[in-house]
């Protein structure tokens, strides 16, 4: 894909079929009161943010494969994500990086992260 902007999230699952469905460095966000999930299906990405709205829902980034991922959030820009991480169904671990190490990822909400 060579498409340049936001990804955004409202509902349903977007799961990725292939390592060049997100364009690196690209935000992803979920919007107000997102119900979405993000699927990396086995599939090592980087992503620019990944971030909530000021009123968010109940989003979630999972693996939901046998193989294991990575999700790298680069970027120099700083954002909050308020939803959950987890491994998902099939096995395969979910890895959470944030590039460059100074950077920050805050999480905020109530929600159990299991990855």
């Amino acid at each position: 894909n060579t498409y340049t902007g936001t990804t955004t999230v409202n509902a349903g699952t977007l799961r990725l079929q292939s390592a060049n469905a997100l364009v690196g460095g690209n935000a992803v966000a979920f919007g107000a009161g997102s119900t979405g999930v993000l699927q990396l299906a086995g599939f090592a990405r980087t992503v620019g943010t990944l971030s909530t709205n000021a009123t968010p829902g109940t989003p979630v980034v999972e693996n939901a494969s046998g193989t294991a991922a990575t999700l790298t959030v680069g970027g120099a820009a700083d954002a909050t994500f308020a939803g959950v991480i987890r491994d998902g169904a099939g096995g395969g671990g979910l890895s959470l990086v944030r590039s460059p190490a100074g950077g920050t990822l805050p999480q905020a909400g109530t929600a159990a992260n299991t990855y």
